[in-house]
């Protein structure tokens, strides 16, 4: 989605700014949650039409009206003096808030057409204390905010040397550490004021750059704070976010169009401001943390001990969190309310502290700490409120702790496998282990019975599951040469001299045998699914539409999803087994594809006629199996489907194709849908791709 808004306002929005003059675009004069088709445009002459502030205002609206009880009395008065300020004023701020959080802007600078006088607007801002101004600028956020030859002036004037501009910054931020002020004469002293204070070289350094830079601004950062949790109240935001605002003001310039549902707002998601206050601190705790529990930044002991304390400041509170809520859930649980409770407990803290722990397991793998992962995943497996399409990730991890690295000891070895034996049965046997574990809990599950020979007639059978293997082909062709080693994908070069990559060049293989063929991995089936299902997945669930600037239920990458639906979804599923996926791919496409509404996996580059082609080869037991499991775990099933899509409408045959270079292996979420694929008896196929030299030396 975020790509999408890049495309949609350019440049500018990728280096966090949005275009400065907006005259060209008219909002809607509705302020309400009423989703519209693209109307007529015309020009805009004020601040006080502006799409930013009609955008901000309208969230600001929402909320009031129905989620007050969210807000301190402070808070509502800060609200108030934003509704007072001129029309200017709240424009400026708005920009500003919507730009990146915590930065400080030169006055001189901001470029903002409709407002008539922006640095009597700052003035305006800083007095009702909506901005900050810039004596509490730090010398260091100041030097940031200079141009490369502003800061050479000010180097050459200090004496400073220095090549680069990082060099030049250190060097001006070491001086301005110094106590010691050198004037003009030569003369050395020591300067204090007039109580006695030791004044040092910043001041007078800040002096200086503040004479070259102009006044400078910032918003103020109890008042960002606020209108970002207004933002993650009226957005029901999952995920911190400070761009939020983006979808609503890509609608007013008419960028984006949203499909229709009815939005069912509720004032309960969020029970008290304290849970509202500890959910978003929660988001930015994430926002923080999880760059350190999922790999990348994990190159050093250092980074390793920084990841531990976190997570072990973070499971005290995570256990807190998970107890209350638990006797929560049990108090308040009513079997007819089962999906918008569940849904409400989705949007407190204790959920996202369980997804950071569930990526805190990482860093406690890396380090070996077998036991403690051990008794992470069981604490994980006894609460089944959160995260709980990751249950079967759980089970799997901790049957592996248990049969492969929980002892070396040969006498204890067969205990602790019987143990990783009955994790996987009761993997297998949970309701709410997803058809992706359920293939790898059976197939770890049968090996231990081999291991621990289990008899024969006690042994479960899987054997259905995995009958069929996939067929495996070899082509061979020229590989270019590649300067930069590093770089992983390799090229080929086709008879002709074209540069192709490997997933090219063998769909020009499959197109020479008489296939047609598209390179779409998950891409062609999450558009049919999004098609076929639309009028489920849009479907009035209370809760899940919560605003008007939605491409989804808020519960699609949730376990409720599939809970809340089960009846229209199963039905929908025996259709397409029956054959009707072309009649409702053909009435969606052709109802929508004009305004070409944002739908999540929704691709509009795919053609009618292309859609219906594979609809007509596909048969409809395997494709109502892939729409099975994705509306079961969306989330997970939307990756790891072959590379090439493979038709031939004269034969009605249909293929898929995962395409390898060599020293490429499949991927575990590629081997459960090859997996699944096959069960359903889907034709499947792995080419592997060599180059000449290899087929000479075979």
């Amino acid at each position: 989605m975020k790509r999408y808004f890049q495309e949609a306002l350019g440049d500018e929005f990728s280096s966090g700014e949005y275009p400065a003059n907006e005259n060209q675009y008219y909002p809607k004069d509705s302020m309400s949650l009423a989703i519209d088709r693209p109307k007529k445009q015309f020009k805009a002459s004020s601040t006080e039409s502006s799409m930013y502030l009609l955008g901000f205002k309208q969230i600001l609206s929402t909320v009031l009206g129905h989620e007050s009880h969210l807000l301190a009395q402070e808070e509502l008065s800060v609200i108030d003096k934003f509704k007072i300020l001129s029309c200017d004023e709240q424009y400026l701020f708005v920009r500003l808030f919507m730009r990146k959080r915590d930065k400080w802007f030169r006055v001189a600078q901001l470029n903002y057409p409709d407002c008539q006088n922006i640095a009597e607007s700052c003035a305006g801002l800083r007095k009702s204390g909506f901005f900050v101004d810039d004596n509490s600028i730090s010398i260091e956020e100041l030097l940031e905010i200079m141009t490369s030859e502003e800061l050479r002036t000010v180097a050459r004037s200090s004496k400073i040397k220095g090549k680069s501009r990082k060099e030049v910054i250190d060097s001006i931020i070491c001086l301005s550490r110094k106590q010691s002020v050198l004037h003009t004469d030569g003369q050395l002293f020591l300067s204090f004021n007039g109580i006695g204070n030791l004044n040092n070289q910043t001041k007078q350094l800040k002096k200086q750059i503040l004479y070259y830079s102009g006044s400078c601004v910032k918003p103020e950062k109890s008042v960002v704070e606020l209108f970002h949790r207004i933002h993650v109240v009226y957005f029901r935001s999952t995920m911190y976010d400070e761009h939020s605002l983006t979808s609503l003001i890509l609608v007013r310039i008419n960028k984006t169009v949203y499909p229709s549902y009815q939005i069912s707002r509720t004032s309960n998601v969020f029970e008290s401001r304290s849970v509202l206050m500890e959910y978003v601190d929660a988001l930015e705790l994430c926002k923080k943390v999880l760059p350190l529990f999922e790999g990348p930044m994990l190159s050093n002991e250092e980074a390793f001990g920084t990841a531990l304390d976190l997570f072990f400041n973070i499971y005290p509170k995570w256990l807190s969190y998970i107890n209350c809520d638990m006797l929560k859930f049990a108090n308040a649980f009513e079997e007819d309310k089962q999906h918008l409770y569940s849904f409400i407990f989705s949007y407190r803290p204790g959920a996202v502290y369980t997804y950071l722990i569930h990526k805190g397991t990482n860093i406690l793998g890396k380090l070996r700490l077998v036991d403690l992962e051990i008794e992470v995943l069981d604490t994980l497996l006894a609460q089944n409120m959160y995260l709980i399409g990751k249950r079967g990730f759980w089970y799997n991890r901790k049957a592996l702790l248990e049969g492969n690295y929980r002892t070396t000891e040969v006498s204890m070895l067969r205990t602790w496998r019987h143990r990783a034996l009955c994790t996987c049965t009761h993997g297998v046997e949970d309701k709410n282990t997803h058809m992706k574990y359920q293939f790898v809990l059976q197939r770890r599950l049968s090996r231990l019975e081999k291991v621990l020979m289990v008899p024969e007639k006690d042994r479960r059978d899987f054997s259905y599951n995995f009958q069929n293997k996939p067929s495996n082909i070899t082509i061979y062709g020229k590989r270019k040469d590649l300067k930069d080693k590093s770089q992983q994908r390799t090229l080929w070069l086709t008879s002709k001299g074209d540069v192709l990559t490997v997933e090219q060049f063998a769909a020009e293989y499959y197109t020479s045998l008489g296939w047609s063929t598209v390179h779409s991995e998950s891409g062609i089936f999450l558009t049919l699914f999004a098609l076929v299902f639309w009028d489920i997945i849009f479907m009035d669930i209370p809760g899940v539409f919560q605003s008007a600037f939605q491409s989804a239920p808020l519960d699609l990458s949730t376990d409720l999803f599939f809970s809340a639906r089960e009846f229209a979804i199963r039905e929908r599923l025996a259709e397409v087994e029956c054959g009707y996926t072309g009649q409702y791919v053909k009435d969606v496409y052709t109802r929508e594809s004009e305004s070409q509404p944002v739908c999540i996996g929704l691709q509009w580059v795919y053609s009618l006629e292309m859609l219906l082609s594979v609809t007509h080869c596909i048969p409809g037991k395997g494709l109502a199996s892939i729409f099975h499991a994705m509306a079961q775990d969306y989330k997970n099933a939307s990756s790891g489907m072959p590379d090439l899509c493979l038709w031939n409408s004269n034969t009605k045959n249909f293929l898929l194709s995962e395409v390898k270079s060599d020293n490429d292996r499949l991927s575990e979420p590629q081997k459960f849908w090859i997996d699944l694929l096959l069960s359903a008896s889907l034709p499947v196929e792995v080419c592997h791709v060599l180059t000449d030299t290899d087929k000479i030396s075979l």
